[in-house]
């Protein structure tokens, strides 16, 4: 939408938001659906522009975006020893859960096995 501000063509839009054509075109149609930005112009002269709503909607954004900034920059030290906490708690859970996966293929494997076996001594009865 901060592209749009002024007025913008679909393909300075693309290009300048790194979209494909693809995923612009879901965007414009969501975006127009929502009332955040409008078009003006007919075939290949149309150019999307960010209304009053969609200029609301950005400066809310921008505002929840720097608030998220100074509150990381406030608790990173902190929240950088806890987060390596967090990391390490995670991969010895990860390491866990593999040797239980690893303990269940194993018992999963035998009971085949004893079920194999056990149609096999029935047959020949």
């Amino acid at each position: 939408m901060e592209i749009a501000l002024e007025g913008s063509l679909k393909t300075h839009i693309m290009y300048k938001a790194g979209l494909s054509y693809r995923d612009l075109v879901q965007l414009i149609d969501l975006l127009l659906d929502l009332g955040l930005i409008e078009v003006t112009g007919k075939g290949r002269h149309k150019t999307y522009k960010t209304t009053e709503k969609g200029m609301r909607y950005l400066q809310s954004y921008i505002d929840i975006r720097n608030l998220m900034q100074e509150q990381k920059e406030r608790v990173e030290p902190a929240g950088a020893n806890r987060l390596a906490v967090l990391i390490d708690t995670c991969l010895s859970d990860i390491a866990d859960l593999k040797g239980r996966v690893a303990t269940i293929e194993r018992n999963v494997t035998l009971a085949r096995e004893l079920l194999r076996r056990e149609r096999s001594v029935r047959l020949k009865t």
